[in-house]
């Protein structure tokens, strides 16, 4: 079987092909590769605030419900409580016919490599008197 010789700064290696795909996987399945893609949340939750034009120091606010499955910079799931926060939005994301208050379905797209880390990738406004529940979390596998 034909090896390859890596060099690095502290010397040269050999590596077997398939010790180096394995090794490959192993970084992408953990999201240590460049792009690793981060995690999309479904949550709901109610506009808190909206942006006022003319005011950067203004933010989207959303008052949402709890992330049961959320997973920390540590990779481990810790689930998130509900909260009102700040959010960034995608570029394709609108705030058009929303107003303070709104129920909203919202996808968070958390990829602790990028920057910003946390964003709004999707938005739809919910018919008027859907039940946002706003409970603890409860992280899969952890007891109450």
């Amino acid at each position: 079987m034909k090896s390859y010789e890596i060099k690095t700064k502290r010397g040269s290696a050999t590596v077997l092909p398939g010790l180096l795909l394995a090794f490959l996987a192993f970084l992408a399945s953990t999201g240590c590769a460049r792009g690793g893609g981060g995690r999309d949340y479904t949550v709901r939750g109610r506009v808190a605030e909206l942006p006022q034009a003319g005011n950067p120091a203004s933010a989207f606010e959303i008052a949402h419900q709890a992330v049961d499955d959320f997973v920390d910079r540590q990779g481990e799931v810790v689930g998130m409580d509900p909260m009102t926060m700040s959010f960034p939005l995608g570029p394709q994301v609108s705030l058009a016919g929303l107003a303070v208050n709104d129920p909203i379905e919202f996808t968070l797209h958390v990829d602790w490599q990028a920057n910003p880390p946390v964003r709004i990738t999707r938005l739809r406004k919910l018919p008027p008197g859907t039940p946002i529940e706003f409970r603890a979390a409860r992280p899969p596998g952890k007891k109450p």
